[in-house]
This record gives C-alpha cells, sequence and structure tokens, in this order.
C-alpha cells in the first residue's frame, strides 16, 4: 500500500479504474502506486493540482500504454 494517496475506485465496462489524488508533489509516492497498479493490473488516471491548476490525466494502462517515466521525463 502507498500512504498519503487517495484514490477513488470505480468500475467501468467490467474493469476497475482507480483515480490517484495526492496533495503533495512527492514523485517516489507516485512511482510506488505505479508500481502497485502495474502488478495488480489495474488502469489507473492522474488527478493532481499544481498552483490554482487542476491537472486531468493522463490514465495508464498497465503493460499498454502510458509510463510514469515517460510523462515526467
Amino acid at each position: 500500500a502507498v500512504t498519503g494517496v487517495q484514490t477513488c475506485a470505480l468500475p467501468i465496462y467490467g474493469y476497475i479504474h482507480v483515480i490517484y489524488s495526492s496533495e503533495d508533489d512527492e514523485v517516489e509516492k507516485l512511482f510506488a502506486f505505479n508500481k502497485l497498479m502495474v502488478q495488480k493490473n489495474i488502469s489507473w488516471s492522474l488527478l493532481a493540482s499544481h498552483s490554482e491548476e487542476l491537472i486531468i490525466g493522463p490514465t495508464f494502462f498497465p503493460d499498454q500504454m502510458g509510463c510514469i517515466p515517460c510523462l515526467l521525463g
């Protein structure tokens, strides 16, 4: 489990999709959360706020598309 992170699981078309939300910018938590979702084969979306900006997405699908290192690199 990753502590200090809020999640919401949504059943979408028979699959579980998780929304990741955190009030801090700790990259280690994001990497740990992504690793857990890949291990569990669960898709997830990023929801974050930065200053006065709200960031929704991208959506990550384990072993298909999207990757945290690519996003942050």
